[in-house]
């Protein structure tokens, strides 16, 4: 059981050890294209962001899927749900982010709700709703510890937003100055990824031996 944010950050660590090479392979990809997007001029903006999207999306489901065979999550032989991921994605994500425009405490809500939806689509083989209402239940009780530990784990990637706001457009076009960006932005988005395992480990309907072991 989770027992605080610090507790769940530490879970978070063990889930991205279980297949620490593979993690750090993702990040190459998605800080390349980042930086083609802001280094390339406007014309090239829509399209790294369209491969942006796509590589996001087979890593999220790639790795997700590798660190949850990893610690005994998901049967090696459990069929995958690609399409399931897509409209899960898609909901949670424009819901998520309807929340941050309009005010960024319900988007933070939602996003610690549904933190646990992509595992449960995966170990239980539910529709992308039925996920996304069992996270919803089982992170209830949780939610304070969960909420701390998500504002603590995108805050990279928030002062990477406001950095790419506040800064000016010299500044943000530069190689060094997109990398640190765009790194910090994609370090959060990657290990979100590996919290939603952590938060699934803990929430599972069955007791587990180790919780974050």
């Amino acid at each position: 059981m989770i027992g605080d944010a610090v507790e769940l950050l530490r879970g978070t660590a063990v889930e991205l050890r279980r297949d620490p090479v593979a993690a750090v392979v993702g990040l190459v990809p998605l800080i390349a294209l980042g930086m083609w997007g802001d280094l390339g001029g406007a014309g090239i903006m829509p399209l790294s962001f369209f491969a942006a999207s796509i590589a996001s999306f087979v890593l999220h489901y790639v790795l997700t899927r590798r660190a949850m065979r990893a610690g005994g999550l998901l049967a090696k032989d459990a069929s995958g749900d690609v399409s399931g991921l897509f409209l899960l994605n898609l909901v949670s994500n424009l819901a998520t982010a309807l929340g941050f425009v309009l005010l960024i405490l319900p988007g933070i809500w939602l996003l610690a709700r549904w933190l646990a939806a992509v595992p449960i689509l995966f170990a239980e083989k539910t529709t992308p709703s039925e996920a996304m209402a069992a996270s919803a239940a089982r992170t209830r009780p949780l939610l304070v510890p969960i909420i701390l530990a998500v504002v603590a784990l995108y805050a990279p990637s928030i002062a990477a937003l406001v950095a790419s706001i506040a800064l000016p457009e010299a500044d943000i076009i530069s190689p060094g100055m997109s990398f640190v960006i765009n790194f910090a932005s994609t370090i959060s988005q990657l290990a979100g990824w590996y919290m939603a395992i952590a938060t699934y480990r803990a929430v599972q309907p069955e007791p587990v031996e180790a919780v974050f072991a």
